[in-house]
């Protein structure tokens, strides 16, 4: 199994990695934009913040829709909702994101009805 999740996680940093080249190479990213972005300290911890509060947001608002048993899931649902950002970030539709997202919200608790998951995924936007 940890084989299994290492190349995975290489396969994933490779993809990243072949992209960012790419996306310099051709022109598609000024790295000179990039620094001035990331070394405006006020911008980049404003963005930082306002990133979280509205993943924070997002993932209060799937917790709700779920309609979880017992205690709430909402770290494990930031989590979710982080990582299925990234995932739309990367991939060339925000469909991936969305299934990812789905995918492991039918996770979270077995007995929970998928309808539940397909409309958080839906409705969280």
């Amino acid at each position: 199994m940890k084989r299994k999740a290492l190349i995975f996680t290489t396969l994933k940093f490779s993809i990243s990695f072949a992209l960012i080249v790419w996306t310099i190479q051709t022109d598609q990213l000024n790295i000179d934009k990039v620094k001035a972005a990331i070394f405006n300290y006020t911008l980049f911890v404003s963005f930082m913040i306002l990133t979280f509060i509205q993943m924070f947001m997002s993932s209060l608002r799937t917790n709700i829709l779920m309609q979880f048993k017992g205690e709430s899931q909402i770290l494990k649902i930031l989590k979710i909702t982080w990582a299925s950002s990234f995932v739309s970030c990367v991939m060339p539709s925000s469909i991936f994101g969305d299934l990812f997202k789905f995918k492991k919200l039918i996770g979270i608790e077995k007995d929970l009805a998928k309808d539940n998951s397909i409309y958080s995924s839906i409705f969280s936007k």
